[in-house]
């Protein structure tokens, strides 16, 4: 009798677990598929990312399994790339007329000092806003033109086109996740600078970046530097190319409290070759990207490998050269 009564009671508990996984497996689907919005509060947040986050680990693992070449990180493999900057894709971004601004003054590869004019002239002529629709899939001359025609952009879209712009003339780059204490995100762009080897950060949606004695920074250093008030103070906000732009004391506050909180170094960088949208719910940038923080919703979204207090390896791992 107790065993019929056990039995009973396993496929009781067998029937709960298979409705439970019913109702799961779409809500995850359908949490992980909506935009995190600067509107939702903490539990919406938190869910939509840990959603996300099983979708795109699950992907990520299936694609390891089947594909013996996926590299997503240079955590995964030491034979990790960067974008092939020979790629004739970038040729045909930098003969489309429309894109010819960023090039003029550039014959060869990009000089740092390109880099930040292209910053200048991309920012002086797009609007930051809310896009119309969804430009992943869109290459950066028709987002340009969009541009000039009074199309606005978020700063991830700004950043893609950035990149996509300085990799054509010969500069690795990539995007870094930011994050305030009130959930409220932004998108910035490291590139490297082969002369003095370094990753350096710029924002190119507020056409900016930060120094700290005479020297561009990253964001990881800018991290570091934001955790003690006294390094804190010696960061500067330069504006555009060679001007310094004042700036209030609160919006010098916000912009930086972004990189107090921790940032994501996202790898995935291969739209021209790969030709696929940054968006690919298989080469997803959130499956790249490694978190160095100590957000516990953002560890479980993102790969944290790297302890944020380990500043010096987290440096030398993070931001070796291409």
């Amino acid at each position: 009798m107790s065993s019929l009564i056990s039995i009973l009671k396993i496929k009781k508990l067998t029937k709960i677990i298979s409705l439970v996984i019913f109702i799961l497996i779409p809500l995850v689907g359908y949490l992980s598929s909506q935009h995190v919005s600067d509107e939702d509060s903490y539990l919406e947040f938190s869910l939509k990312l840990i959603s996300k986050s099983i979708v795109m680990n699950v992907l990520h693992v299936t694609y390891t399994i089947v594909d013996k070449t996926y590299k997503p990180t240079p955590f995964d493999n030491n034979d990790f790339e960067y974008a092939d900057l020979n790629h004739p894709g970038y040729s045909d971004i930098i003969s489309q007329d429309i894109l010819s601004p960023f090039f003029l003054n550039s014959s060869t590869k990009y000089q740092l000092d390109d880099a930040i004019e292209a910053m200048d002239i991309l920012r002086s002529n797009m609007t930051v806003g809310t896009s119309s629709r969804d430009w992943s899939k869109i290459g950066v001359a028709e987002m340009y033109a969009a541009g000039l025609n009074g199309e606005s952009y978020l700063c991830g879209d700004l950043a893609r086109m950035y990149i996509l712009l300085v990799q054509s003339k010969g500069l690795q780059a990539r995007k870094i996740g930011l994050n305030r204490a009130d959930g409220i995100g932004h998108v910035v762009v490291e590139i490297y600078d082969p002369i003095i080897q370094k990753w350096l950060l710029v924002d190119p949606t507020n056409n900016l970046y930060y120094e700290a004695d005479n020297l561009m920074l990253n964001a990881l250093e800018l991290n570091h530097l934001m955790k003690d008030e006294k390094t804190g103070n010696k960061i500067k906000i330069i504006s555009g190319k060679n001007s310094s732009e004042l700036i209030s004391a609160d919006r010098y506050d916000a912009l930086l409290d972004f990189y107090r909180h921790g940032v994501v170094v996202e790898f995935y960088n291969k739209w021209v070759e790969m030709k696929v949208d940054r968006l690919n719910p298989i080469r997803s940038p959130s499956v790249m990207g490694i978190y160095v923080g100590s957000d516990p919703i953002r560890q479980i979204y993102y790969r944290h490998d790297l302890a944020p207090e380990e500043y010096e390896d987290n440096r030398r791992k993070l931001y070796e050269s291409p």
